[in-house]
C-alpha cells in the first residue's frame, strides 16, 4: 500500500504542531509509527478525523483570512463553531488546515491568512474540536524521546456515527505547550477500505493509564 511520511517538525512554544496527511484516492490513511520529543513538558498528540464534508461557495484569494462554505453533508451535522478545525484542497491542489476563529453563517474565519487562494467548489473537512470523541488522543511524556508503533489508526470511526475514512486525510495535532518539542518523523500507509484494521481502541495501556510506548532518555547536550 502507498506510504507516507513527514519529519523533523518544530513549532514556538504554545504553537501547535500540525501535519496534514492528504486523502489518496478512495484508501484509508492510516498512522502506523511516530517519534516524539516532548523537551520538559508533558505534550498531547491528537489524529483528526473528518466528521462532516462541504464545499467552497466562493473563490477566496490568497492572503484572505474567510470562506464560504456549503452545508455540510451528512445532512444532521451540528453547526461549525469558533476552535472548530477544517481540512481543505487548495488551488495547487494542496491540503492545508487550520482552526476557525470566528463563524457567521456560513462563513467561516480562520486563525491564519490563506497562504494560497481556495477555488469555488474546493472541497472542504469539517473536524471540529480537538477534544471531539471522534479524535484519537496519546499523551506524549515530558523529557524524553517517545516511540510509538504498530498504531494503526485510521480515518474512520464508530462514535458519534460510524464512518470508514475512505478518501478522507488526517490532522496531526500535536498542542506543543509551554516548552517546543519536536516531532522527529511519522509515518503510515494508504490502506484499502476492504481491509482497515482501525486499532486505535486497541492500544495497551499501562498501569498509570496511558498508552504503552518505547521511552528513550534524550542525548545529553554538548559540552
Amino acid at each position: 500500500m502507498p506510504p507516507f511520511f513527514r519529519g523533523n517538525h518544530t513549532e514556538v512554544a504554545d504553537t501547535a504542531i500540525r501535519e496534514v496527511i492528504p486523502a489518496y484516492r478512495d484508501m484509508v490513511p492510516s498512522l502506523d509509527s511516530f517519534r516524539y520529543l516532548a523537551d520538559f513538558n508533558e505534550h498531547t498528540m491528537t489524529i483528526m478525523r473528518p466528521v462532516g464534508t462541504a464545499t467552497v461557495t466562493k473563490a477566496a484569494s490568497t492572503g484572505d483570512t474567510r470562506f464560504t462554505l456549503s452545508t455540510l453533508t451528512p445532512s444532521g451535522q451540528e453547526v461549525l463553531a469558533t476552535s472548530d478545525w477544517l481540512i481543505w484542497v487548495d488551488e495547487n491542489n494542496t491540503y492545508q488546515a487550520d482552526e476557525i476563529v470566528s463563524i457567521v453563517g456560513n462563513d467561516a474565519v480562520l486563525t491564519d491568512v490563506l497562504p494560497t487562494a481556495i477555488e469555488k467548489g474546493a472541497k472542504v473537512w469539517a473536524l471540529y474540536e480537538v477534544a471531539r470523541s471522534a479524535h484519537t488522543q496519546l499523551v506524549l511524556p515530558s523529557n524524553v524521546t517517545t516511540d510509538f508503533n504498530k498504531l494503526g489508526i485510521t480515518a474512520g470511526y464508530d462514535e458519534p456515527s460510524t464512518r470508514l475514512g475512505d478518501g478522507d486525510p488526517l490532522l496531526i495535532h500535536i498542542d506543543n505547550v509551554s516548552m517546543a518539542g519536536t516531532l522527529r518523523y511519522l509515518c503510515g500507509r494508504y490502506l484499502s477500505k476492504t481491509n482497515v484494521v482501525d486499532r486505535s481502541t486497541e492500544i495497551v495501556l499501562g498501569a498509570d493509564g496511558e498508552p504503552v510506548a518505547t521511552v528513550e532518555a534524550p542525548p545529553p547536550p554538548p559540552l
